[in-house]
């Protein structure tokens, strides 16, 4: 019998040999099959779903009400489902490449407390998007309710997405030109934006940063450096 979504979860990679290094890698690997584990099975259904093929979670950040964000090697997903989300009977998720982020901070001045990925270029492809107490974190696309009582680890985690987004940048160097994301000085801390650009997608007006292939916001391939409009 195949597995349903829901029970579909990254298998550890073996490694040949006892070095120091494989064995911090399998225990990385069975930390984060564990963190899944503890998400419900309609946001698990939804991550198996939303997951590219060969795409594997490395962070994994649980959220109120069923909400988790997942980081992977080159985007984060934002994953939502139940009442106050406005999904009774199933879940979302909402993806973001790393190329459209500018930052992923924790709100602890607000109720609830908020994790929230900065990417204004997505705003378009949002229908609610959170950006500050005004806007309602239960249903934004981009950012989830958390509990104040883990905010420990949430931080941790937190800490972790951002260390992904840094590596991404620097194994890409027209986005390695850009300042990497900073550490957090407190957790509500939030993430300096990047300069401004000078071009624009010819289809939509949309900023487009160095090394970008295609609009976050009208999904429009990007011209190749020096290419016309």
């Amino acid at each position: 019998m195949q597995a349903g979504a829901s029970d579909r979860e990254p298998h550890a990679s073996r490694t040949r040999g006892g070095s120091r290094a494989g064995k911090d890698a399998a225990g990385a690997e069975a930390s984060i099959i564990d963190e899944i584990r503890l998400l419900g099975a309609r946001t698990r259904a939804a991550m198996a779903e939303a997951l590219l093929p060969g795409e594997q979670p490395h962070v994994v950040i649980p959220g109120s009400g069923g909400s988790a964000i997942v980081g992977t090697g080159e985007r984060i997903i934002v994953i939502k489902s139940g009442v106050r989300a406005g999904i009774p009977l199933g879940a979302r998720a909402k993806a973001f490449e790393f190329e459209s982020v500018i930052g992923v901070r924790l709100d602890t001045e607000t109720s609830p407390a908020v994790v929230a990925i900065d990417a204004p270029h997505k705003i378009a492809s949002c229908r609610v998007y959170w950006a500050d107490t005004r806007d309602d974190p239960w249903k934004a696309r981009n950012a989830i309710p958390v509990d104040p009582a883990a905010f420990g680890v949430t931080l941790e985690q937190v800490i972790a997405l951002r260390a992904l987004i840094d590596a991404y940048r620097k194994g890409h160097p027209a986005l390695s030109r850009r300042p990497a994301v900073p550490a957090a000085r407190e957790p509500g801390a939030v993430v300096t934006a990047l300069p401004v650009l000078a071009e624009r997608c010819p289809s939509c007006r949309s900023e487009l940063r160095p090394g970008w292939r295609f609009c976050p916001t009208c999904g429009r391939a990007a011209d190749p450096p020096g290419g016309g409009a």
